[in-house]
């Protein structure tokens, strides 16, 4: 069976990319950790630049500011090599953003251009997390949110940090979780301490894709956790070029 579907049914990659890039419909990508959504995303903002959207009608959103980042510094890297790279590289990297042999040839002129107009737009592309952007709406409407003088983010990452490792060690010492200590133990056995507790804290920050991809699979967690690791070693290795 195909690894990509489209509209449920089987279809190859090459597919898949152009009918999630067309810039003229809506769709929606469901995809583990790692497989390339940060790229997609991407990708889908070139096209819709490409179509004609101005900078400030792009509106970007994620869970975490480091995805926000990535996807930033990914988006100006894509426009950067289009706008200096051989006419033959820019039209290859259209060909892999979904256009035909036609299309992306007829576009090379347009794509040399968009960088540029991200960077001398008034207001560009906005890629930002949840709680940024509605911060943004509540200091963009003080009055109606009913929010007194100028709100400002709250984070406190390292206190939440602490309390969960105090509450997962907790309840290691407790009877119904023997499971989880003789895990953490044959871990710790096997990585020493510092890499358990290194791996365990770098798996809390990535919950959500944990979350997100646990959720899409009927597999044995075993399983599971083995191609997760592999897809975010492909990911790193993609990242790195």
């Amino acid at each position: 069976m195909s690894e990509y579907l489209s509209d449920g049914r089987p279809t190859d990659a090459e597919a898949f990319v152009a009918r999630a890039l067309d810039p003229r419909a809506s769709c929606v990508v469901e995809a583990c950790a790692g497989s390339g959504k940060t790229w997609l995303l991407v990708g889908r903002i070139v096209r819709l630049l490409l179509a004609g959207a101005a900078p400030s009608e792009i509106l970007a959103i994620t869970f975490t500011r480091k995805a926000a980042q990535e996807m930033r510094l990914r988006l100006s890297a894509d426009l950067q090599e289009m706008a200096f790279a051989s006419n033959a590289k820019v039209e290859a990297l259209l060909r892999q953003r979904g256009l035909d042999p036609v299309q992306a040839r007829t576009q090379v002129p347009a794509a040399r251009l968009l960088y540029e107009r991200v960077l001398a737009a008034d207001i560009g592309p906005t890629i930002d997390t949840f709680h940024g952007w509605f911060l943004r709406l509540l200091k963009c409407a003080p009055l109606d949110s009913g929010v007194a003088f100028s709100p400002s983010m709250l984070e406190h990452t390292d206190r939440l940090r602490s309390d969960a490792w105090q509450l997962f060690t907790r309840r290691m010492s407790e009877a119904q979780h023997d499971g989880v200590r003789t895990t953490y133990l044959e871990m710790a056995a096997r990585l020493g301490a510092h890499n358990a507790n290194g791996t365990l804290d770098d798996l809390l920050q990535r919950r959500a894709d944990w979350w997100s991809f646990t959720a899409a699979s009927s597999e044995p967690s075993r399983t599971r956790s083995a191609r997760f690791r592999r897809n975010r070693s492909r990911e790193s290795r993609r990242s790195a070029r």
